[in-house]
C-alpha cells in the first residue's frame, strides 16, 4: 500500500494474484465505523513495451459484518464492597457473560 493522504491507500497488484488478496483493517478502525468501506479500482494494462492502458474506474461501498470470536467476558452485576480487614466476604452478586461461551471451556476457572 502507498499512503496517499487523507484515507487514500493505493495497491498495485498483478492480476494473476487477485485471489491472493486479504484485506486487514488494522488499527485504521475506532469505534466509532460504521461498518463499511469505499473502494475505487482502476486496472492498469502493461504492455510488452511497457507501455500502460488504463481502464474504467470503478467506484463501490462494500459493507462489513464483523462476528466477535474469542472477546474476553464481561463480568456482570459488579457491585462495590467494604470489609474490615482479615474478615472474610462471599462475593455472590456477580456474573460472567460471553458473547462466545460455546467455544470457550465451560468450567474455566476465573481469577479476579
Amino acid at each position: 500500500f502507498v499512503d496517499q493522504g487523507s484515507g487514500v491507500f493505493v495497491l498495485e497488484i498483478n492480476a494473476q494474484d487477485l485471489d491472493q488478496i486479504v484485506f486487514n483493517s488494522g488499527d485504521r478502525n475506532d469505534n466509532s465505523w460504521a461498518g463499511s468501506l469505499h473502494f475505487k479500482v482502476q486496472a492498469v494494462d502493461t504492455g510488452l513495451d511497457g507501455s500502460q492502458s488504463l481502464g474504467n474506474a470503478e467506484e463501490f461501498d462494500v459493507s462489513v459484518d464483523v462476528t466477535a470470536v474469542n472477546d474476553r467476558p464481561d463480568f456482570v452485576n459488579v457491585v462495590d464492597v467494604e470489609t474490615p480487614e482479615d474478615n472474610a466476604l462471599l462475593l455472590n452478586s456477580f456474573g460472567i457473560s460471553d458473547v462466545d461461551a460455546v467455544l470457550d471451556n465451560p468450567n474455566a476457572e476465573y481469577v479476579l
